[in-house]
């Protein structure tokens, strides 16, 4: 594993696996330090549903997990596609 600086944020996935923003900066590019499964990845897809997005812009309304408020669904959607091994598709119910 990865060493982290004590100013490094941090954060867990349910089943272990971290992720962390350099120098804690919560606009940095996050990166996977274990392997998540793909359990953990539909597990907060599922909950992506209760958060609010702007219909006009399709930005978060507020922070969700590791994205701040204002962040595309675009973006968003980038990451599930990269960190599941089926890939957004899957997630949006196209593929199986």
């Amino acid at each position: 594993m990865k060493n982290l600086k004590s100013n490094d944020l941090t954060l867990l996935f349910p089943r272990g696996a971290e992720i962390y923003a350099p120098d804690g900066n919560e606009r940095a590019e996050w990166k996977i330090i274990n392997e998540s499964e793909d359990s953990d990845v539909e597990d907060l897809w599922d909950n992506l549903t209760d958060i609010p997005f702007n219909p006009e812009t399709e930005e978060l309304d507020e922070p969700y997990y590791i994205w701040p408020k204002g962040t595309n669904k675009e973006d968003i959607w980038s990451w599930f596609d990269e960190h599941h091994s089926k890939g957004v598709a899957y997630l949006l119910g196209f593929a199986d």
